[in-house]
């Protein structure tokens, strides 16, 4: 949108100078806006409408325009454009700015946004593969429902130890450190995580 903004601009702004210069003292009318654009726009395509800009128009020797104010005004024939070598110098540049410089500048800008997509597009894959490893890594090794077992057994074991530690009866204090350093812990899980990650993907040549 910004690209569209500036060649915007530029267009309009080498169409209202074409238009000064090619139909001096036009009467104010809406068919202004549409010439302002129209050379400009074709321009960049590579019609360069040189006989218009140079002011030597076929059509003038043909007869069917004219440089007499009293028949154009009068809306009888068409205007012929005036001769102004400011005109050809002045798209000399507009083809160098548009073609050269904008147009280089889109192209700059696309590979900019596809770098930025598949930098996003690689995180995403690493995000997602440490998800799977992580998932796995606390499952049991049999599928449900043979698992089923296993879960008691984790469960059992952590009643038991919950129950008959003999350090939790003894020593309540150790309880409420043991109960802060699992705060800290969790702070620190981001941490872990992004090291965890690292040391999965490091075997694939990836860095982090």
């Amino acid at each position: 949108m910004f690209f569209l903004l500036i060649l915007l601009v530029s267009m309009l702004s080498f169409g209202v100078t074409y238009q000064a210069n090619l139909y001096p003292n036009a009467p104010l009318q809406w068919s202004i806006l549409k010439d302002v654009l129209y050379y400009p726009y074709w321009q960049m395509y590579g019609e360069l409408f040189l006989e218009n800009i140079e002011g030597t128009d076929p059509s003038e020797e043909a007869g069917n325009c004219t440089k007499n104010e009293t028949l154009w005004r009068s809306g009888e024939m068409n205007r012929c454009p005036e001769k102004s070598s400011f005109v050809v110098l002045l798209m000399a540049v507009y083809m160098l700015l548009t073609n050269v410089l904008l147009l280089n500048l889109l192209i700059a800008l696309f590979s900019d946004t596809v770098k930025n997509v598949l930098k996003n597009s690689e995180r995403e894959w690493r995000f997602h593969r440490f998800s799977l490893v992580y998932e796995y890594a606390n499952k049991p090794f049999l599928f449900p429902p043979l698992s089923l077992p296993i879960y008691m057994y984790w469960l059992i074991k952590w009643c038991c130890r919950a129950v008959f530690s003999e350090d939790n009866r003894k020593n309540t204090r150790f309880s409420e450190f043991f109960l802060k350093q699992n705060m800290t812990c969790k702070r620190q899980c981001s941490t872990y995580v992004s090291l965890f990650a690292t040391l999965m993907v490091r075997p694939f040549g990836i860095p982090m």
